[in-house]
């Protein structure tokens, strides 16, 4: 007989609670990736910066410092910059692509720090490193082997906010260039039930969705790999879009970008 899937359970199967670096069970964490595709790490960040991030992005926010989806330089992202993810991702319309409604804070930890999200994004830096097998501090302020840190925040606004059930391919491609494994490292900023109300981040994993922002709070580290089939259902689409103010879901994310410039 077949066991009955409870996600709530196997969210807590892949749940580690750590308050600093050196407890993080490194290998216990890539066997649960083999075998569950994610894990979540709680303790490591102080929800207090958490929390204080989240409230300095809403204070700095202007709707018009928007740039569309398409059309910015490889040099643009690698400052404090703001764009809208919207349609389909690169572009075409086929099988393969998929769609989101976003909106993007890049912000490089050689920029100024604007949100005051560095001290997390060095904690998440950190994670990845160790994971790849990296010092602590590669590419985190500089350009290392022709990779730099893509520090940035994804707000998916009340109002439908959303990214189709995609797999990571294109980062998943410039870590393999890089002879790298490739984990995605990002942290909730956000809280399901008081940020709002339906929707949230998900995973998929043998033809079973975990809603894993059912389970996570505003700090913990969600961890996926290359294989992982992810996404985020729509943020409350029952009620109006509004891209004038921060609002819905928020998270944070170090991937590791090849560099396009000249």
């Amino acid at each position: 007989m077949t066991a009955l899937f409870v996600p709530e359970k196997h969210f807590e199967k892949n749940l580690f609670v750590c308050q600093n670096l050196e407890e993080i069970p490194y290998e216990k964490i890539l066997l649960s990736l083999a075998s569950d595709k994610f894990i979540c790490l709680r303790g490591l960040l102080s929800s207090a910066k958490v929390r204080q991030a989240k409230m300095t992005l809403g204070q700095k926010f202007s709707k018009a410092k928007d740039h569309p989806t398409i059309g910015e330089s490889p040099n643009d992202v690698k400052q404090n910059f703001q764009k809208l993810s919207i349609g389909c991702a690169r572009g075409k319309h086929h099988l393969g692509s998929y769609g989101r409604l976003l909106r993007v804070f890049f912000n490089p930890l050689w920029e100024e720090d604007i949100y005051q999200m560095h001290d997390i994004f060095r904690q998440l830096i950190a994670v990845r490193n160790k994971l790849v097998g990296k010092p602590i501090n590669f590419a985190t302020d500089t350009i290392e082997n022709g990779l730099w840190t893509a520090a940035r925040i994804h707000q998916y606004p009340i109002g439908g906010g959303f990214i189709q059930g995609h797999r990571d391919r294109t980062q998943a491609a410039v870590a393999e260039q890089a002879q790298l494994n490739y984990y995605q490292v990002f942290a909730i900023l956000s809280k399901k039930g008081e940020d709002f109300e339906r929707g949230g981040g998900f995973i998929e994993h043998q033809g079973k969705r975990i809603i894993i922002d059912d389970y996570i709070s505003p700090g913990d580290i969600v961890i996926y790999d290359g294989s992982t089939l992810h996404g985020v259902e729509d943020i409350d689409p029952q009620k109006v879009l509004d891209l004038d103010i921060v609002s819905g879901r928020l998270s944070a994310f170090v991937s590791l970008y090849k560099n396009l410039s000249s």
